[in-house]
């Protein structure tokens, strides 16, 4: 497997952390720059999902991989769970609850309980635990797909079908089967990567400073067009996984493979925590000072770094204490 898939999985939880550090200035020119790398970025582990997907294809046995994805994502996803939506039904319902199921609170405790854990909507990051889900079940139309090559030619129309269905506001996360669609171009694409990986690998290093320029363009369109914005963001985030694969190769450097491997390594534990981490920052934030959110540049890259690192040294006390076990609660 290609070293960089890895790291570009420790790029992918960075960013995603970063995406759930919100700003009081959202308006703001550094938040709007911000933006530019970490709006969307869940398409990048969509991506690495469905290329180890391909990748691990000689391996495939339904019933065997159907075992591992339920130990080590639905496992740790539903222990992790438990104390969030207790707290969720007998306290507080989350705001993307309330906006998806008006009158959840009118509802027995059974349907509350499951809505929350069909839909991931107790904690903002865990909608996408169910949505892949649906991708790990679908894994027998992946693999027919992939053993007959000829039907990579459905990439077109699940990319038409990605920009009809576009993550244009944050509450879409909530319309599960419209995420489905969404996703389903990068997920597709990422094993279509992996097939195609030596071709592909050598059009890219042929044309790395055409793909950068694109993703820039890109990039400037999504910050001074608003018109189609969601579709321009999915065209750059496809843009940077390639400028980021390439670049890894052209510019090794072993402290930033170092540090991306160690992110990589814990990338769905830091995944799972990194949020409540957040909501106790914005509590003592609010108790201390007053505020919730960053007022300033210097304060968001404070709180993102605190984040970052409790989130990633909690990940490594569960796995010293728990070993190989952590990847039943933790995922990694």
């Amino acid at each position: 497997m290609k070293y960089e898939i890895h790291y570009l999985r420790g790029i992918a939880i960075l960013l995603i952390i970063s995406s759930h550090i919100l700003s009081a200035d959202v308006s703001g020119f550094f938040y709007r720059l911000l933006r530019l790398f970490f709006e969307n970025s869940t398409l990048l582990f969509a991506f690495i999902s469905g290329y180890l997907f391909q990748y691990l294809t000689s391996k495939y046995h339904y019933r065997n991989y159907l075992i591992k994805k339920f130990n080590y994502v639905i496992l740790p996803y539903l222990v992790i769970s438990i104390p969030l939506i207790t707290f969720r039904v007998l306290q507080e319902h989350s705001f993307l609850a309330l906006s998806t199921a008006e009158f959840i609170e009118g509802r027995s405790l059974v349907y509350q309980i499951l809505f929350y854990i069909t839909t991931g909507l107790h904690l903002v990051p865990y909608w996408y635990i169910p949505l892949i889900s649906v991708f790990f079940l679908l894994a027998p139309v992946f693999y027919y797909v992939d053993k007959r090559p000829k039907m990579y030619w459905i990439l077109p129309v699940l990319l038409v079908l990605a920009q009809l269905l576009p993550r244009d506001e944050f509450q879409d996360i909530t319309k599960f089967w419209t995420m489905f669609g969404h996703f389903a171009f990068i997920y597709v694409f990422g094993m279509f990567a992996s097939h195609y990986q030596d071709k592909l690998d050598s059009l890219n290093k042929k044309y790395y400073y055409v793909v950068v320029a694109l993703f820039v363009c890109t990039s400037l369109l999504s910050i001074f067009y608003d018109a189609f914005r969601a579709q321009i963001v999915y065209f750059q985030k496809v843009m940077l996984i390639f400028v980021l694969l390439e670049t890894l190769i052209k510019f090794k450097s072993k402290r930033v493979e170092g540090f991306l491997s160690k992110m990589a390594d814990t990338s769905f534990g830091m995944y799972f925590v990194h949020y409540v981490i957040i909501l106790l920052l914005r509590n003592i934030s609010l108790r201390l000072f007053g505020n919730e959110l960053p007022l300033s540049v210097a304060e968001w890259i404070i709180t993102y770094l605190i984040v970052l690192g409790l989130s990633y040294y909690m990940v490594r006390l569960m796995q010293v204490i728990f070993k190989k076990n952590s990847r039943f609660l933790i995922g990694s």
